[in-house]
């Protein structure tokens, strides 16, 4: 059976950067990541950007809506988390503040 929860890891590790969250609850955390801004469609037009978060699923541990993540400099609010359990990775969908 294949390990898809460890090739997610080794795929984020490479390709991530260092980035900042604070779950609810939580003191602050460096983990790392893979930041992509993918273009937003509203009403089949290019309506800016969505900014999107890949973790490891150990490393979202207790991420939630709301929760601050600092990418850079840039400081962003969690508005989604979805998780995939079989590939062992959170996708979290962010708001820049």
């Amino acid at each position: 059976m294949v390990d898809f929860a460890a090739h997610t890891g080794n795929i984020i590790g490479r390709l991530g950067r260092p980035v900042s969250i604070t779950p609810t609850g939580q003191a602050l955390r460096v983990v790392t990541g893979v930041f992509v801004q993918s273009p937003a469609l509203a009403f089949d037009l290019v309506a800016g950007v969505s900014p999107m978060l890949r973790l490891t699923a150990q490393d979202a541990a207790g991420v939630v809506n709301g929760d601050p993540v600092l990418v850079g400099s840039t400081s962003y609010t969690v508005t989604r988390a979805q998780a995939d359990s079989e590939a062992g990775d959170v996708l979290l969908t962010l708001d820049a503040v």
